[in-house]
Formats: structure tokens, sequence, C-alpha cells
């Protein structure tokens, strides 16, 4: 594993070529948007496109009222094909505090993404580590 990227409102931290973790300090947009700029740096290091597929741990059990949806929005926004460009398959791990409340919908939208985004959110970080690594 590589040293984490430290940021006040979210870190990452690449595990493997194929698979990234970010932790989040902070449930506002700004942190969202923290984020994004993480998954940019990975596209512009020409580790995002043509991978196949990208595991995600999002961690946001410190952030209990991230605004969920508009992280789904961006990451359709930032995971699109290109010519000669071809956006990851993206397998998001959601571990969040007990009190985060999850609406079925987050679910039904990240089916609707092209190239679809599979989610299955938790509580239980160890879970949420063997969905990802099945």
């Amino acid at each position: 594993m590589s040293q984490p990227v430290k940021n006040a409102l979210c870190e990452h931290q690449v595990v493997s070529e194929k698979s990234h973790e970010f932790l989040f300090h902070d449930d506002g947009r700004e942190a969202v948007q923290a984020w994004a700029k993480h998954i940019e740096q990975l596209q512009l290091a020409q580790s995002w496109y043509n991978k196949g597929h990208i595991n995600l741990l999002m961690d946001a059990r410190e952030a209990v009222n991230l605004p969920i949806r508009y992280l789904f929005e961006i990451l359709s926004d930032y995971n699109r094909h290109y010519p000669s460009l071809d956006a990851p398959r993206v397998k998001m791990a959601y571990l969040r505090s007990p009190e985060t409340v999850v609406l079925d919908v987050y679910s039904m939208m990240a089916e609707l993404f092209e190239p679809p985004l599979t989610v299955q959110f938790f509580t239980d970080e160890n879970k949420a580590r063997t969905w990802l690594q099945s």
C-alpha cells in the first residue's frame, strides 16, 4: 500500500493498481469535491481509464451526512468514456455510520450509470472489504 494522500476533508490511499480507499473527515459538499480532486489526479496519472474495473472503499463513518447523491453525480461526471479512454466499471463499498440514512434510490441510481456502478452500503468494515474482494 502507498502512503495516504492527506487532505483535511478526504484522504486517499492506493491499495493496488485497481483498488483505492478514501476516508472522509467532513460531511459537506466540499469533502465530495476534495474526493473528486483525488479522482482527477488518478485520471491525470493514467491510473483510471482503460483499467477494466476499479474497486473503491469509501469510508464515510465520520461523515454521517455526506451528500451521497452529490457524490454519485460527481462520479457519473468523472467516469465517462472518451475516444481511446474506456471508463472503468466501478465497484464501491460505502462504509457508513449506523446513523447515516441510505435511501434505496441510491442503489437504483448507480445501476443507471454508464458504465454501471456496483455499490453496497456497509456498517461493518470487514464485510465491506470482503465484498470488494469477491
